[in-house]
């Protein structure tokens, strides 16, 4: 690292190269582009006021990102001396305006709780009284303490009653952190009827609040309202539009918009029905909306939790980034997707020789694979295990958490890793950290070295489930022909787990989408 500085600290940034670039001078280029988007620092000030938070020369870069993605960038913010947490979205998409959205997630939790009496009953009223964060740290806590159980009864009724808390905290998540303005962080729509459909309701409300109360609505606010319409209560359409319109929530008129709104969206995903006073947690129409990915930039404070699987990203494709710096570099620097050869994979199965059961799922599947390599049953060298990742183009590790004893992430970054890689243990995607510094963990390793994509756990699985996971997530993504993005499959599998949320949760996708080659 230290060479890399001296190296960066030496460029020009006026450099040009001419045609006739070595293979070292190319990447030295790279490095260049690199370090002209990694200049740039995301504007956003205290106040959390939605004005642009990003420079005219920022605009521009930020044009680079393919036009079917979604950028969300999730930061919590606590004001000095104040004891309100506020989360800060903002949602970026090419050839548009950056979205800013600020949601007091404090008083959205109050409400949780205020409204949780008549809707839960047994061990699920301890979770309405505690804040999302508390929660997840006791599921985490007794999921841990659940493994060590012997009786198998017990363990099932105690890991399936885990699972069914994932799920309401996952809802709790959805609903008291992201309110009226969940909608932001839903990918654009694959269909481009449906697509058109929406930015034509957005504008004919946008008509109808100029008409009741003349002012201009913002027209993606109201897109990103008629996108999640099938997400919100009635409750939370109506703070909406308050926010938007500034009308009295006691008016004639605003009544009148909410039900022009009602109407239009209820024709868009053909759902007559009246919506509920409270929030949905699962079944919506909306989930049967194939969209385009997601990418999530999480604030340390928040990376932890699995914001992928709640109810409206459960089916959707969604990956994480560490920054969105780091995003601009990668995507400037390559001119499509990650592809992904399956002939070229190596696999490291069962290393640590004490998994029996996931060897004896995978091992002949693996070995009759045409053109795989790897190992089974034993550990890997370092130079096999630098050699999975620098000279094949996927990497399969099915053994105990990160493989940290077979090659230190140090080791790691000094690779010019081509693989995307398939960490499957134990809280292998887990990142820490430690006071003001930024998160920490080995799948971030991975990235730096240049992974394109890495699949990693949250936080500790169980082996059987989690072969579940990996049998349908690889079968879908190898499927000849199948054309599916590897943040497609991974969300699709995890329906294969027995306990969906508590396991199926817990695989998230570091990197960019990847594809299988043709």
């Amino acid at each position: 690292m230290t060479q890399l500085a001296e190296d960066l600290s030496c460029l020009s940034l006026e450099s040009t190269l001419s045609a006739s670039l070595t293979a070292e001078a190319h990447k030295l280029a790279q490095l260049v582009k690199t370090r002209n988007i990694m200049k740039f620092i995301l504007h956003i000030n205290g106040s959390g006021q939605s004005s642009s938070p990003f420079s005219p020369e920022e605009i521009s870069l930020l044009q680079n990102i393919p036009k079917e993605w979604t950028v969300c960038t999730l930061q919590t913010f606590t004001p000095p001396g104040s004891q309100v947490r506020e989360l800060i979205i903002c949602r970026i998409r090419a050839g548009f305006d950056p979205v800013l959205v600020k949601i007091n997630t404090t008083s959205g939790e109050e409400q949780n709780k205020e409204n949780a009496s008549d809707e839960v009953v047994m061990d699920l009223t301890k979770l309405f009284q505690c804040s999302v964060m508390e929660e997840f740290s006791d599921i985490m806590s007794d999921s841990v303490k659940s493994m060590g159980i012997n009786n198998t009864s017990e363990w099932w009724a105690l890991r399936t009653s885990l699972d069914v808390r994932m799920k309401t905290l996952l809802a709790k998540l959805e609903s008291s952190w992201l309110g009226r303005w969940k909608g932001v962080v839903l990918g654009q729509p694959v269909n481009k009827d449906y697509c058109d459909s929406t930015v034509s309701i957005a504008r004919q409300l946008e008509e109808k609040i100029m008409h009741l109360c003349e002012c201009k609505a913002d027209e993606q606010l109201l897109e990103v309202l008629v996108s999640s319409s099938p997400h919100l209560s009635q409750k939370q359409a109506t703070e909406a539009f308050v926010e938007i319109t500034g009308l009295d929530p006691t008016a004639s008129s605003l009544n009148e918009l909410l039900d022009e709104f009602e109407e239009l969206t209820g024709n868009l995903f053909q759902n007559g029905n009246k919506k509920s006073s409270n929030s949905r947690i699962d079944d919506s129409p909306a989930k049967a909306v194939s969209r385009h990915p997601v990418i999530l930039i999480l604030g340390k404070d928040i990376q932890h939790l699995p914001w992928e699987s709640i109810p409206m990203l459960f089916d959707q494709p969604v990956t994480r980034v560490p920054s969105l710096q780091f995003l601009l570099s990668k995507v400037s620097c390559q001119s499509q997707f990650p592809q992904v050869d399956p002939v070229k994979t190596f696999y490291a199965l069962n290393p640590q020789n004490n998994l029996p059961n996931t060897q004896k799922m995978f091992q002949k599947w693996f070995e009759s694979e045409h053109g795989w390599h790897g190992i089974t049953g034993k550990a890997p060298t370092q130079q096999q295990f630098s050699s999975a990742l620098t000279d094949h183009e996927l990497f399969i590790y099915f053994g105990h958490g990160t493989g940290r004893e077979f090659l230190q992430g140090d080791d790691i970054q000094r690779l010019d890793c081509q693989a995307v890689t398939l960490l499957m243990g134990c809280s292998s995607g887990k990142l820490t950290v430690g006071g003001e510094c930024e998160p920490r963990g080995m799948a971030l390793n991975y990235l730096l070295a240049g992974c394109p994509a890495i699949v990693a756990n949250l936080w500790d699985v169980t082996d059987k489930d989690i072969d579940r996971f990996s049998e349908s997530l690889l079968k879908q993504w190898l499927q000849p022909n199948a054309q599916l993005s590897l943040p497609q499959v991974l969300s699709q599998s995890r329906q294969a787990c027995k306990l969906k949320y508590l396991i199926g949760a817990s695989p998230v996708l570091y990197g960019l989408p990847a594809y299988i080659k043709e």
